[in-house]
């Protein structure tokens, strides 16, 4: 009775500190699951919250990264299966995680479109971009990737881009059409599997130095037909494109550029050049004109599905012509055509005739 009555005692005691749980300051250790056991989440991964737009999951993209774990090993690439998308192992015997892109900034436009409905949203910062997924941009925008293989993606103009399910083992980003930039981040070797007309290749990067930029068009031959794409590549000294496949080269040294342009027959054409393509250079330095109305633009957006409600609002009701003029082309590239003929039915946009006309 005794040592019944000082367990009792001694329960409440605790009870009175506080909850009896792994939060007890005193007893909580011993409420926590044995790190040693099978069950529960392993790992540092963070599991998504749910209904946050900060951390909206569209679904992780994988990317080949034969260093990851360590950037200044220096052996032979790794071969990556991403049919397992959560980790692989290298012939170092390191496990390796998958790779994630992450957009960046919510002061740009980027658009994720269902390939299934059609249906499309606004892509906020920190989303999380990935496999079976189509994204879209406009004119005067620059929406940035980081992609964790050790690389930043750009999107420039009006671009479109695919990234596939997993394939074959991997997965390949593919520029449908529009401007891409691939620039090397950490000083390691990364790769990122590209798909450029009916080419698949290789982009190597090695650093912050190493830039590659990426030019889908439709061709101007007049005997061309419209699934017909010229794409021109150009590469700072550090980086370099390979036909997938194809073992990469010793980078070369210098200042030049080496610029390719790929017609839709395969005929292949490479020179040295001095500095990287205009509208690599014109996006760089976009005028404060085209900057301020890109961003009034995106002020107006809200971060939820009603993009479309959005941008029809903006251009019936914005103030500036030039903001109403982006909602109309915006809305026209992603299917609805009525504003942008509205614009051209009406004498006050006469001045933005030829560049939507263009566009």
């Amino acid at each position: 009775f005794v040592l019944t009555f000082f367990a009792l005692v001694i329960i409440m005691g605790f009870r009175a500190i506080g909850p009896l749980d792994e939060s007890h300051m005193i007893i909580g250790p011993l409420f926590k699951a044995d790190p040693s056991s099978n069950e529960g989440p392993q790992g540092d991964i963070e599991a998504p919250v749910e209904n946050s737009q900060s951390t909206q999951m569209i679904n992780p993209i994988g990317v080949i990264d034969p260093e990851i774990v360590s950037p200044t090993v220096s052996g032979p690439n790794v071969g990556v299966d991403l049919g397992n998308p959560d980790q692989f192992q290298g012939n170092d015997g390191h496990v390796r995680t998958s790779v994630l892109g992450e957009f960046l900034a919510d002061h740009e436009l980027l658009v994720a479109v269902d390939p299934q409905t059609g249906t499309f949203e606004r892509v906020v910062s920190a989303a999380i971009i990935g496999p079976g997924m189509t994204l879209q941009t406009f004119a005067s925008f620059r929406p940035e990737i980081t992609l964790r293989s050790g690389a930043r993606l750009m999107l420039v103009n009006t671009s479109e881009l695919l990234i596939p399910n997993v394939v074959d083992g991997f997965t390949q980003l593919h520029l449908r059409h529009g401007c891409l930039v691939l620039r090397g981040e950490a000083t390691r070797k990364t790769i990122v599997p590209l798909r450029v007309g009916d080419r698949e290749i290789d982009v190597h990067l090695t650093g912050p130095e190493s830039l590659v930029t990426v030019q889908v068009s439709p061709s101007d031959s007049s005997t061309a037909t419209s699934a017909e794409w010229v794409v021109q590549i150009h590469c700072t000294s550090a980086a370099q494109w390979q036909d997938r496949g194809v073992a990469a080269a010793q980078l070369g040294d210098g200042q030049a550029v080496q610029a390719t342009t790929i017609q839709a027959n395969g005929t292949m054409k490479t020179t040295m050049e001095m500095q990287l393509p205009k509208w690599y250079l014109d996006s760089q330095i976009l005028s404060a004109s085209q900057r301020q109305t890109a961003q009034e633009l995106v002020s107006v957006l809200s971060d939820s599905s009603e993009l479309s409600t959005d941008l029809r609002k903006a251009f019936e009701t914005h103030r500036l012509l030039q903001v109403q003029i982006v909602a109309a082309r915006c809305l026209m590239h992603l299917g609805e055509f009525n504003p942008i003929m509205d614009t051209l039915n009406n004498a006050d946009y006469r001045s933005t005739w030829e560049d939507s006309v263009a566009a």
